[in-house]
């Protein structure tokens, strides 16, 4: 349009000066239609410029507007912008900069920016402006800058665009560059390092199996529990299976029980029996199972936690066992109360009835027998009377029935109390001897005389047990002295200012020392008879 308004105008000059060259010689009517035709075309034009130095003058009031607005935004802007030249220096800074260096905007024009930044970053800094300045790229760059106060602050600088000159034919391009305030973030994303680094160590610490896995069974973690139980330290930088480091038989359970998890119901527990190393032992594992999904329902990740609670189903077998084993003994107790008196007639009576007899060898035959089947009765009875255990044996069909031959035998662990006073001798500690509390074939607890402390811990101890008269019963003993536990400790309901008991533990017994024990044992709480 300027172009255009400027080639009117300049055809227009040619017309009048060509006009007023020719009224000067003479005088024409055809040029004076002319002369005033060019006067009419000039006044239409200066019209037309005076319209368009109004609009120009509204739209350069226009720019001026848009022109304070964009200063205000970039000025009042929460982010920090400055305006640097090639090499750094400071043009222009908004409100938001001076507020994060605590300087005002004649401190900070014409300064270099890379003052502000802490040394440890200035060369990361001028290298990447180079790198902006030849290839014209955005770039970012995490810095630590330091105001006037000498207070440091986390901040992303982002090099983003290229002011044009201000001035026409001025070369020196201004680089804009936005400065964010990441200290929060810094600050956030430090204690969520140390929070992850915190959980880590509680979940390679917590006596469990943790591990997580994809949808191929391949191990993305796994703490040391999970690798020490399972020994899945990954080979030549492969992760192992997980499926692959369970036991045989407890891989298609686990992948069954995977199967079944839904996005509504992403856990679940279980509990797995396994064969133990001895022929009759028996470990139980319990396992949280999770599937991690996506925002699809789709399985992501898979994570087991897993216990060995074979000490607890030990436990709660015994339990169960201690219950049935009262009403057992209560049962037998009752049952042995009520037949012993009507069989100690009995047997007066089969008695009598061999007095009698004479030579009557077919009766006396039959006596003998009646008599033999008595006492089958009364050692049946003792056995009712000694019940220790609660045992049971396979009988006609699918039922079982008490086992009281193997009710009556004592455990490796049960203690007995000594029915005559037993005392205990060290070998290579000479000193006062120690009585004995309770023994099993395990080991024994004894009272430590004038409160020594004989506590072995993994140092091997010598020991006899003698009796009153300080015969040697069993000798050679290979033992381990260790504190009582709470629990035996807490039955015998210690007296204040007593000594505290102390447990001796047998090492190894030989069979004859075995054997030894066992009778000792069984004078001391005589088994019923068979």
């Amino acid at each position: 349009m300027e172009k255009k308004s400027a080639d009117k105008f300049s055809r227009l000059k040619q017309r009048a000066e060509k006009v007023l060259k020719q009224s000067a010689t003479h005088t024409d009517p055809s040029q004076e239609l002319d002369l005033k035709s060019l006067i009419h075309d000039l006044q239409v034009h200066q019209v037309e410029l005076e319209l368009q130095n109004v609009e120009l003058t509204r739209t350069q009031d226009d720019l001026q507007v848009a022109r304070e607005n964009y200063y205000q935004l970039f000025d009042q802007a929460p982010v920090a912008y400055i305006s640097v030249d090639r090499t750094g220096i400071i043009h222009k800074v908004n409100q938001a900069f001076q507020t994060m260096t605590g300087l005002p905007t004649p401190h900070l024009l014409n300064r270099p920016l890379v003052q502000f930044i802490c040394l440890k970053y200035q060369n990361d800094f001028l290298s990447i402006l180079k790198q902006f300045i030849a290839h014209r790229k955005e770039a970012t760059l995490e810095v630590q800058l330091e105001g006037e106060d000498q207070k440091v602050i986390n901040a992303q600088l982002n090099i983003k665009v290229l002011e044009k000159p201000d001035q026409a034919g001025d070369n020196n391009e201004n680089i804009v560059i936005s400065i964010t305030d990441i200290t929060q973030l810094k600050t956030a994303q430090a204690e969520l390092k140390e929070s992850r680094a915190r959980m880590r160590n509680i979940i390679e610490d917590i006596p469990a199996m943790v591990c997580r896995f994809d949808a191929a069974g391949l191990i993305s973690y796994s703490n040391a529990e999970f690798d020490h139980h399972f020994d899945t330290t990954p080979f030549h930088g492969q992760a192992p299976n997980f499926f692959d480091a369970m036991p045989e038989g407890q891989q298609e359970i686990l992948k069954t029980e995977f199967s079944g998890l839904t996005p509504l119901n992403p856990v679940k527990t279980i509990e797995i029996p396994l064969p133990g190393k001895e022929e009759d032992e028996e470990k139980w594992q319990r396992w949280t199972i999770r599937t991690i999904f996506d925002e699809a329902d789709k399985p992501r990740a898979y994570q087991t936690v897993g216990q060995d609670i074979t000490d607890f189903k030990r436990i709660q077998k015994e339990k169960e066992e201690k219950e049935k084993l009262k009403s057992l003994v209560e049962l037998s107790g009752a049952v042995c109360h009520e037949l012993r008196q009507p069989l100690q007639v009995i047997i007066g009576l089969v008695e009598l009835i061999n007095l009698n007899l004479g030579p009557n060898k077919e009766m006396e035959k039959d006596a003998d027998q009646l008599k033999k089947q008595v006492q089958r009765i009364n050692a049946a009875l003792n056995q009712l009377d000694h019940i220790a255990r609660y045992e049971t044996k396979s009988y006609v069909g699918m039922s079982r029935i008490i086992d009281l031959k193997k009710s009556c035998e004592r455990r490796q662990h049960q203690r007995v109390t000594p029915n005559r006073p037993l005392s205990l001798e060290f070998h290579d500690r000479p000193s006062p001897l120690a009585p004995i509390v309770d023994i099993s074939k395990g080991g024994l607890s004894f009272k430590p005389p004038e409160d020594r402390d004989y506590t072995s811990g993994d140092n091997a101890l010598w020991c006899r047990i003698l009796d009153q008269s300080q015969n040697i019963l069993v000798d050679q003993l290979n033992c381990n002295v260790v504190p009582e536990d709470p629990v035996s400790l807490a039955k015998s309901n210690p007296k204040p200012g007593e000594v505290a008991e102390q447990r001796l533990q047998f090492i190894d017994l030989t069979r004859s020392q075995l054997q030894r024990m066992e009778a000792l044992i069984r004078q001391l709480t005589p088994e019923p008879p068979q």
